[in-house]
């Protein structure tokens, strides 16, 4: 059992770094009792928005993926955005079987094709090859080769700008369709590194929650959903590696048809899910989630120091590319808060401020017997411990509960 009034970290607490304006301006976390799941692209960290995607190919899939780039390429140069013509991945979906949009994609590729066939068979080459997996940096500068300046006419192919770095926005969309969406809280273990306080609590004038880590397990649970994880961070110097063909459970038999299978029909030896296989693509989608979870849960060395608790969300829904907002908010029972750890620099207006909103909760349920305020001590060693903070030490006894009508 962890003890309340120690001044250091104890077992079964974790730590939430928080500004004031989070805490109680426009989203009022504290008076609604809320978390919001971030998304990969709101982090501070480059490296959570990517993964470590290989390719282990063959004649037909290096082929028909080449053909697929292009495809990319004259769609995105139309809508102004990477476009992966895929059923699962499509911003906006686009109807390819309107005229004229479909088969002027399909002029362009034969077109690209024919401007780039030598580019196209030593691309082809050196990918088929290659007797490894291919890393996505080769996949890339392989592409660069086949990837044209311009595109003609300019009123079909109005955003050239998509053009700039297309083959590395290009392997990283791919990538990502490896990677169920998700949402993460950050928490941590440890408040006592100064570098958390002034990177997460708004250089020290912001505050840090404390939380019985149990009783957030499982928030925000629904019928087809278990509700969020809480679980360690562990640190390396890599992030794992998936190989992009064996791991594509989610498309249609049609795509997997156009994936693997050569123009006269020749079916890729390297192809698990045709015939349609079930039992292989319910293997392939596990493995699929289980390399999500290890991916959203291994960040580089460099943040070890953290000591990162992260509560995630792993939107598995089919067909779907974005989930809702309000799944990236979850609602924590007011007993979970353990206590708050006021900043060295935060000002006693904004202290108030937060007393207040647990006045108001206490009227109406009680906090737990062992809530405590506290404030952050700095250390010689520089290090920061907790004490309690004088003022609101007898903030219980004080209080005197209006009187219920």
């Amino acid at each position: 059992m962890s003890n309340v009034f120690s001044r250091e970290p104890q077992p079964g607490e974790v730590y939430r770094f928080r500004s004031i304006d989070a805490l109680i301006g426009p989203h009022k976390e504290l008076s609604r009792q809320t978390i919001y799941l971030a998304r990969p692209d709101e982090l501070n960290d480059l490296a959570e928005d990517t993964v470590n995607v290989v390719w282990r190919g063959d004649d037909v899939l290096w082929a028909n993926l080449v053909t697929y780039y292009w495809r990319s390429l004259l769609l995105s140069t139309t809508t102004g955005a990477v476009f992966l013509p895929g059923y699962h991945f499509i911003p906006g979906r686009l109807n390819l079987e309107d005229p004229p949009l479909g088969p002027l994609i399909d002029q362009g590729v034969a077109h690209l094709q024919r401007q780039h066939e030598t580019q196209r068979v030593t691309a082809l080459t050196e990918l088929g090859q290659s007797k490894q997996p291919v890393s996505g940096y080769e996949l890339r500068t392989i592409l660069s080769t086949l990837t044209p300046r311009v595109l003609q006419p300019a009123s079909l192919f109005p955003n050239p700008s998509v053009l700039e770095k297309f083959p590395e926005r290009f392997v990283q969309a791919l990538g990502k369709i490896l990677l169920s969406e998700w949402g993460v809280a950050c928490f941590t273990n440890d408040f006592t590194n100064p570098f958390l306080w002034s990177s997460y609590a708004d250089n020290h004038s912001g505050v840090c929650l404390v939380f019985e880590r149990s009783l957030l397990e499982g928030l925000g649970a629904a019928e087809l959903s278990p509700g969020v994880e809480l679980e360690d961070v562990t640190y390396d110097t890599k992030k794992p590696e998936i190989e992009f063909f064996a791991n594509l459970p989610r498309l249609t038999v049609s795509e997997y048809s156009k994936l693997f299978m050569g123009e006269d029909g020749t079916l890729s030896p390297l192809c698990p899910f045709l015939p349609e296989d079930r039992e292989a693509i319910e293997e392939a989608n596990a493995r699929q989630q289980a390399f999500a979870r290890k991916n959203l849960l291994l960040k580089q060395k460099y943040w070890e120091a953290e000591q990162e608790v992260r509560m995630f969300n792993l939107f598995y829904f089919h067909g779907r590319m974005h989930s809702d907002p309000s799944e990236h908010t979850v609602q924590y029972p007011i007993g979970a808060l353990k206590g708050i750890i006021f900043g060295s620099r935060m000002a006693e207006a904004d202290r108030q401020a937060v007393l207040d909103v647990i006045l108001s909760k206490h009227y109406v349920s009680p906090m737990r017997e062992d809530f405590c305020f506290w404030e952050a001590e700095l250390q010689p060693n520089g290090s920061i411990f907790r004490n309690f903070y004088p003022p609101y030490i007898g903030w219980r006894q004080e209080y005197i509960y209006p009187r219920r009508r």
